[in-house]
């Protein structure tokens, strides 16, 4: 309960635009979450398709954190 209750609030903290350092630790975070949901799945053997849905959730999570990147660079340029 307590690790969704954190979740919930991570998600909260990337919707917004104040606390950008906050929003860097909670990337992070989930991109660990999600890197030890894939290493654990094949470490205890399990099959391709049990693998796939971290993978899949990394990379929807690297594409809005990507743009967020460009568009601060773009922000901060002009």
């Amino acid at each position: 309960m307590i690790v969704g209750i954190a979740k919930l609030l991570g998600a909260a903290s990337i919707l917004q635009n104040k606390f950008k350092t906050i929003k860097e630790w909670v990337y992070a975070g989930f991109a660990i979450n999600f890197i030890g949901a894939f290493a654990l799945g094949a470490f205890v053997g399990d099959g391709v398709s049990l693998l796939i849905p971290p993978l899949v959730a990394l990379v929807t999570m690297f594409t809005p954190y990507i743009l967020w990147k460009k568009l601060a660079a773009n922000v901060k340029n002009s």
